[in-house]
């Protein structure tokens, strides 16, 4: 997720709106790959912790799901 921010850091700029105020704007194009990059962050995490819970039940550990979503999050 870190890359997501990184790549709108990297591009945002620092503009006037109409009534004067200061505003940061990203380009349309660079939000979409921030979101594109988010989603497969999201993606991947998702399909870890379905690994972790698939792999804790063959194993017969029996584990808490939740438990192991809640550890995946403090590690990450």
């Amino acid at each position: 997720m870190s890359a997501a921010r990184d790549e709108l850091n990297a591009a945002k700029k620092v503009c006037m709106d109409n009534r004067g105020n200061v505003v940061e704007v990203v380009e349309y194009n660079r939000a979409v790959s921030a979101l594109l990059i988010q989603k497969a962050c999201m993606i991947s995490g998702f399909k870890s912790i379905l690994t972790k819970v698939a792999l804790a039940n063959a194993l017969g550990r029996h584990e808490n799901w939740e438990e192991i979503v809640d550890k995946y999050f403090k590690d990450y």
